[in-house]
C-alpha cells in the first residue's frame, strides 16, 4: 500500500497467528541514495479465530493508527469447511474490529479491492489548446 510522502507501507501477518503488524518505510524518492528502512507503526492483535487470507489491500491512516482492510476473512471456528468470504475490515490501535460482509463468497471473477487515489489541484491542459467563443 501506497503512505502520503512517497512511501511504502506492508502489512504482515504469520500463518495462523493473531499478531499483525503493519510496517511503513522511509520517504523514497529519485533523489534518495540511501537504503529504505522500515518502522513499525501499527500491532494488532486480532481475534484467534480470523486469519488474514492472501491478496488483500489496505488503507493505512498513519497519524490515527487506524487501517481499512479489504480481505478474504476465513473463520475457522464458525466455518469447519473454511471457506472465506469478501470482506472490509475497519481496525484502530485499540483492536478493536468493524466488519462489513458483502455477503459472497469467495470466487475468481469477484474480488473486493480498496484503490489510493490522491487528488490533485493541478489543471490539465485540454488537447487542442484553447478555444475562443464562437469557435466551432
Amino acid at each position: 500500500s501506497v503512505v502520503k510522502d512517497e512511501k511504502l507501507s506492508v502489512m504482515l501477518q504469520l500463518e495462523k497467528t493473531s499478531k499483525t503488524e503493519i510496517w511503513v518505510s522511509n520517504k523514497i524518492d529519485e533523489t534518495t541514495t540511501q537504503v529504505v528502512s522500515w518502522n513499525k507503526v501499527l500491532s494488532l492483535d486480532l481475534s484467534p479465530d480470523l486469519q488474514l487470507c492472501e491478496g488483500g489491500t489496505f488503507l493505512l491512516d498513519e497519524e490515527k493508527k487506524f487501517v481499512v482492510i479489504s480481505m478474504n476473512w476465513m473463520d475457522f471456528e464458525d466455518d469447519p469447511e473454511n471457506k472465506s468470504k469478501e470482506m472490509i475490515y475497519f481496525v484502530g490501535e485499540d483492536n478493536e474490529v468493524t466488519q462489513v460482509d458483502f455477503g459472497i463468497e469467495e470466487t475468481p471473477e469477484c474480488e473486493v479491492v480498496i484503490l489510493n487515489y490522491v487528488p490533485s489541484l493541478v489543471q490539465l491542459e485540454q488537447a487542442g489548446g484553447k478555444r475562443k467563443r464562437g469557435d466551432m
